[in-house]
């Protein structure tokens, strides 16, 4: 069972915001697909986190696990990301005057492992590289890395998460218009 090197999200997002690791270690800010299942029923709804358990079952059925990178994010966060996020990379960042799906507790960021090992299992690019090689109709990536794209993609799809064009490790619940966006922090998470 894959648990990532993270202690929680906010240790996963701070790293992600810094650029850099929050503890030391291969996967260091990597959390483990079951705590953000707790976290995403407390802040978006039990409907989302359970389809992220179901969809991790599927991949686990299969001998693959999930890494997740990124789930819910406060809205307070969003904004820091929009400030030091340069300009011509914001269309990979979320407005913090609409919020943002992670905001509403109804977006995820993961990537495909080898259930055995942890091990993260080739794609297109790294996590949150920003070019055109990390959009999902991206075909100059190698054959084991679109297949591997694309099985992560059925397994999230099959429980009603649907894929950003330009980003093949983001997923959105469906129905996330209906969640409100929230700026709950961390630590008032249970």
């Amino acid at each position: 069972e894959r648990v990532g090197a993270a202690d929680d999200l906010e240790e996963a997002l701070l790293g992600q915001l810094l650029h850099q690791a929050p503890v030391p270690g291969e996967h260091a800010g990597v959390v483990d697909a079951d705590a953000v299942q707790q976290q995403l029923a407390q802040v978006g709804g039990v409907e989302d986190a359970q389809a992220l358990v179901r969809a991790h079952a599927r991949a686990r059925a299969d001998g693959y696990g999930f890494i997740v990178y990124d789930a819910y994010r406060p809205l307070s966060a969003t904004r820091i990301m929009w400030d030091v996020t340069p300009r011509q990379y914001r269309n990979y960042v979320a407005n913090p005057k609409k919020g943002s799906k992670h905001n509403r507790g109804c977006a995820i960021d993961l990537t495909l492992c080898d259930a055995r090992t942890g091990e993260p299992l080739e794609m297109p690019t790294p996590f949150d590289e920003f070019s055109a090689r990390a959009h999902r109709d991206y075909k100059g990536a190698s054959g084991a890395a679109i297949a591997n794209r694309q099985r992560l993609q059925s397994y999230m799809e099959a429980e009603n998460f649907r894929g950003m064009s330009n980003e093949w490790w983001h997923f959105d619940y469906r129905g996330w218009e209906d969640f409100p966006v929230r700026d709950t922090a961390f630590d008032d998470i249970a």
